[in-house]
């Protein structure tokens, strides 16, 4: 069964994201990426959060598990380190690997409904909206 592990990260109304253009799709995704062999889903979400988007973080609690295949786990996490853009995972070191592009950014709290942020049941809990 595939793991994932996520950050969850606001700071002053906006929500750290990450903008994807794959296929002529543009969407987008909180920090996050695979469990790897031996390592646990919080330290997944710590790793993920410095690799794809340059911020070392603290998890403050678990916000939900989605069920996509496999399992997504959620943590709201607080920065206390790093640079937003700063990532050095494999989706930049090496992006012949990957299809299309990534992006860390701020996304402005109250766009989120109004734009394509997965996974929807992410969203939901932050804004209330279901």
């Amino acid at each position: 069964m595939r793991i994932r592990s996520a950050v969850v990260i606001e700071e002053n109304d906006h929500l750290l994201v990450i903008k994807r253009v794959k296929n002529e799709q543009t969407y987008f995704v909180f920090p996050g990426g695979q469990v790897e062999q031996e390592e646990t889903v919080e330290q997944a979400a710590i790793r993920e959060a410095l690799e794809e988007a340059g911020v070392i973080v603290e998890l403050l609690e678990l916000l939900c598990m989605v069920p996509f295949n496999g399992k997504q786990f959620y943590y709201r996490a607080k920065i206390v380190g790093g640079e937003v853009g700063a990532g050095t995972g494999p989706e930049y070191s090496q992006p012949e690997l990957y299809t299309g592009t990534f992006e860390p950014m701020w996304l402005a709290k109250k766009d989120v409904t109004t734009l394509d942020v997965r996974p929807l049941e992410v969203v939901e809990m932050i804004t209330g909206k279901n």
